[in-house]
């Protein structure tokens, strides 16, 4: 179809994809749109470029034929980074009704927009709901540390924690977003954010959204079964190719549970950390403490205002022990499974870093070896573990 605008309500929202400097990318992406299932109304996609050194982008853009609504090419004149090119993109919801947002670098399942539309359906009167990610995350994203959120009656679970591979707002929410952001927010080392997070670029409007729903209290949905995934081009977030951030795909025609966030069982912070209440629904061992939860071991405990904590890190003060041989790791809390590896215990008690085996089991998740010199280390490393742990396989 020729290249036009439209408005609709926002229960049909635009398809927006963000392409910067890799055509190859952005074929490849559009290929997986143009196999996906729509409704019977227009569905309009733009495509929005940002600036580059290649006319190569705009031309891909320009020879796809979008079969299913009105198709639009924006070239942006100069050059915006990352964080205004995204906050452009999130603006169009307020022309459309609502954005689906994807990164040139993303594949989409079949099932993608179907899920959308019926998560937004769901969730569009709460507002806490700061927006549906279409991506499952696997990984804690930041730490690079596995992920599994706790098995409920839902095919969805809450993060205070935004999505930037495949994401919905309808214009309400990304409305309600930018009155919080004003002229520019920014984020600080004082902010009860991962220190990680905090860390990252300036360029970034992931940072900025999350923090902004931490201190509203809202939180994103995301599916237990990716309607997204990452195939880790490189660009801007990563230097080299990597396939750390893959996940599988949904198909088409699976049905959605959508729970609500009351309901919900699996409702996490921005550390990726189970709400304790939502814990203790689960289990009562734990009742009767004003505690955080810190199993990954990374949270700035001086911003943790509860007086307990359950965390990896070790302490010879604690006044519960767990081990860690289920998952998630809190599992291991709602079965009693033995051990001292995950402990609650004062928040103020004089806390060491978790045990050796838990960051060597981090360090393998994190850095996965991608030439024959890291094959090696990842070798030698394991066979010096087992030999300290008395393995002999």
């Amino acid at each position: 179809m020729t290249d036009q605008q439209t408005v609709n309500s926002g229960k049909i929202p635009a398809i927006v994809v963000a392409a910067y400097n890799r055509p190859d990318a952005l074929v490849r992406l559009l290929g997986t749109l143009a196999q996906a299932a729509y409704p019977e109304e227009p569905v309009t996609l733009v495509i929005s470029i940002d600036k580059s050194d290649t006319d190569a982008v705009a031309t891909a853009a320009r020879a796809f034929d979008w079969r299913f609504g009105p198709k639009r090419i924006i070239e942006h004149p100069e050059n915006l980074g990352l964080r205004e090119h995204i906050l452009a993109c999130g603006d169009l919801s307020l022309e459309y009704g609502g954005v689906i947002v994807l990164e040139d670098d993303l594949l989409v399942s079949p099932a993608f927009y179907r899920y959308t539309m019926d998560a937004q359906d769901s969730y569009r009167d709460d507002p806490r709901i700061a927006g549906i990610s279409l991506y499952c995350h696997t990984l804690v994203p930041y730490l690079a540390r596995p992920f599994s959120p706790v098995p409920d009656l839902g095919d969805v679970f809450f993060i205070q924690f935004a999505s930037s591979w495949g994401q919905a707002w309808s214009a309400t929410q990304w409305s309600a977003f930018r009155q919080w952001y004003g002229d520019g927010k920014g984020v600080s080392k004082d902010d009860p954010l991962p220190d990680s997070v905090i860390a990252w670029p300036d360029s970034s409007w992931l940072k900025r959204f999350i923090k902004y729903m931490v201190e509203s209290d809202r939180y994103f949905v995301f599916p237990r079964v990716s309607l997204t995934t990452n195939t880790g081009e490189p660009g801007t977030h990563f230097l080299s190719t990597t396939l750390m951030f893959q996940v599988p795909l949904a198909r088409e025609g699976t049905p959605f549970r959508f729970q609500s966030l009351d309901s919900a069982v699996a409702v996490y912070d921005a550390h990726f950390e189970i709400l304790p209440d939502r814990l203790n629904r689960l289990t009562g061992r734990l009742r009767g403490y004003d505690y955080a939860v810190d199993v990954h071991g990374s949270k700035d405990l001086s911003k943790v205002a509860a007086e307990y904590v359950l965390t990896t890190r070790r302490s010879n003060t604690a006044r519960m022990g767990f081990g860690l041989r289920m998952k998630p790791e809190v599992a291991n809390v709602i079965y009693g499974i033995e051990g001292e590896d995950l402990i609650l215990c004062r928040r103020d008690a004089n806390l060491k870093p978790p045990s050796d085996h838990l960051l060597f089991e981090e360090f393998c998740a994190k850095y996965m070896p991608r030439t024959a010199i890291r094959f090696v280390i990842r070798v030698v490393f394991r066979k010096l573990w087992r030999s300290i742990a008395g393995d002999p396989k």
